[in-house]
């Protein structure tokens, strides 16, 4: 049975006041339940507060957890790797033009002729690059056993058969031998045995010529370069 608030003697239920100390008992119940309901809505709202942080401090300890797995999953797994410097030596190829330059000799007259009165016999050469001409020759025939042996450019022997002073390398005058050694530049030319200044006998001319050319090769040569690099790598 309930009691009132004033005089703790027991009351009824229904009463509105109480019948020993005239208490109005229906102000005090609508009190009490008033400050019964703003009690529980405190509590509610402290539970609902306490659960809330409870959340979050959950979901914190969670993702820390998530983030030290994680941590110590990479860290497992760069600890695995051996990482270190490592020279590595690159290579490039260039193309480089170079040059050879040999020697060519070879005959070019090696012969035995006879040279009629008032008639000379020439020889015709034509270079592409500067030779070195070598000589040597011996004649007989007639009282003198004399000929005469001249090198003359294209030019020179045209005005020589039409009669007139030719221009030449070389002359020997009327001998019977000599050797020569002369060098033109790239052009055509006749050495020619004259025997115009006989006039009944013939002239036996033994006449070997050499001639000694310097060629010069261009070719294309690979040049293999290296330098060295600095890389780091982890197996």
């Amino acid at each position: 049975m309930p009691r009132c608030p004033s005089c703790g003697e027991t009351v009824e239920e229904a009463d509105k006041y109480c019948p020993y100390c005239g208490l109005r008992l229906e102000a005090y119940r609508f009190e009490k339940a008033k400050e019964l309901k703003e009690k529980s809505m405190e509590r509610k709202i402290y539970l609902f507060v306490i659960v809330i942080f409870a959340i979050v401090i959950l979901a914190t300890i969670v993702g820390y957890t998530i983030r030290m797995h994680q941590t110590s999953g990479m860290a497992g797994s760069e600890s695995s790797k051996a990482c270190r410097y490592v020279t590595v030596v690159r290579y490039s190829t260039t193309t480089v033009w170079t040059t050879t330059t040999s020697l060519n000799q070879y005959d070019l007259v090696n012969d035995k002729v006879v040279v009629p009165p008032r008639h000379h016999i020439p020889y015709r050469f034509t270079f592409d690059v500067e030779t070195t001409l070598e000589g040597y020759f011996i004649a007989s025939g007639g009282s003198g056993n004399d000929i005469v042996v001249t090198l003359f450019t294209d030019i020179g022997y045209t005005n020589f058969v039409n009669g007139h002073a030719g221009a030449y390398y070389y002359s020997s005058g009327k001998v019977t031998t000599d050797r020569f050694t002369v060098t033109v530049p790239p052009g055509t030319y006749y050495l020619v045995l004259d025997n115009g200044f006989s006039l009944v006998s013939n002239k036996v001319v033994t006449i070997h010529l050499v001639a000694k050319q310097l060629r010069v090769s261009y070719y294309q040569v690979p040049v293999v370069n290296s330098f060295q690099d600095v890389e780091y790598v982890c197996d």
